[in-house]
């Protein structure tokens, strides 16, 4: 492979020497000048072919380095895991002795710090009892409470803050049970002033209410006798428009009757007149036909003889002869 590579002295460096800050910069420097030192005849066939190697060398040259660096890195990672493997089991295997050789002290500690725990949650607690808000008698319950904690040794260093809690609550509660019962003592007061004011308002409405109960009624009653007058009034305007609008019924119907009778009259006239006309048609007709038909057996008679002129005309008649027919015209 080293007829491929730039010719300088690449396997005297090891990698570790060669990958370190500017491990690199002295093989690169002879490396350019080594493929910077040849100038070929690009106008010549074997001047194009001696710069397409020596370029193709420089590319190997990278690639060999390259592949070396990752090789040198991929052992080094390698390296690196091994130990990092190593300092984690360290570190649970140590954290593990610490808290076994510290388990004691711990145990100590926790119990300590519960039973302190404890004594800050009574204290806290007889401060709620004075803080929550609540009726006079869960005041007075509450009250009955506090008053029967104990403060005792158990309550350790921190004895004088129960104390002072449980003063503090209890004059709390002492002020919020007379502030409760002043207050409830003036809602009863206000309840008994509304109740008399809610009495006096209901007995004044009461009487309005029959004052213009007597007023609506004498207004109904005089609103009634003027609807009533008013409706005899309308009753006789009706009664007098309804024999007005039936006189008027009966003289159209009159009028009417008159003009179906006259027309009736003028329409059996017509139709007198009418068959008067048609009979007398049909008697011209008849008798203009009667003419024509014995013209024409008179005709054929001279000529045929009477029979057959009688046939002829009965058959003229009939229009039982082709292209042959009388007009009584």
């Amino acid at each position: 492979m080293s007829n491929e590579l730039i010719p300088v002295n690449i396997d005297e460096f090891t990698p570790a020497a060669l990958f370190r800050d500017g491990g690199l910069e002295s093989l690169l420097k002879d490396i350019e000048t080594e493929a910077r030192s040849v100038v070929p005849d690009a106008s010549s066939e074997k001047g194009r072919k001696a710069i397409a190697s020596n370029a193709y060398k420089v590319s190997r040259s990278k690639t060999y380095l390259d592949t070396l660096g990752k090789d040198f890195v991929a052992g080094l990672k390698q390296q690196a895991k091994a130990v990092d493997e190593q300092r984690s089991m360290l570190r649970n295997r140590l954290d593990a002795l610490r808290d076994e050789v510290r388990r004691p002290l711990t145990e100590i500690e926790e119990a300590e710090k519960a039973h302190e725990d404890s004594i800050k949650e009574a204290i806290a607690e007889m401060a709620n009892k004075a803080a929550m808000p609540g009726s006079i008698e869960d005041l007075r319950v509450r009250l009955e409470e506090l008053e029967s904690v104990k403060i005792d040794i158990s309550f350790s260093r921190w004895i004088n803050d129960a104390a002072a809690a449980k003063a503090a609550g209890i004059q709390a509660l002492t002020d919020a049970i007379y502030a409760a019962e002043e207050d409830e003592r003036l809602r009863s007061e206000a309840a008994r002033k509304a109740e008399a004011d809610r009495i006096e308002r209901e007995h004044r409405i009461a009487a309005e209410a029959a004052e213009r109960a007597t007023r609506e009624a004498e207004a109904r009653a005089a609103q009634q006798a003027a609807e009533a007058a008013a409706k005899a009034q309308a009753e006789q305007r009706r009664v007098e428009r309804e024999r007005l609008e039936a006189d008027h019924r009966a003289k159209e119907a009159e009028k009417k009757a008159a003009e179906a009778a006259e027309r009736e009259r003028a329409r059996i006239d017509a139709e007198r007149r009418a068959a008067e006309h048609e009979e007398k048609r049909k008697r011209e007709f008849e008798a203009r036909r009667s003419d024509i038909e014995s013209e024409i057996h008179s005709f054929l008679k001279a000529a045929i003889g009477n029979a057959c002129a009688t046939v002829v005309v009965k058959l003229l008649v009939a229009g039982k002869l082709p292209n042959v027919s009388i007009t009584y015209r």
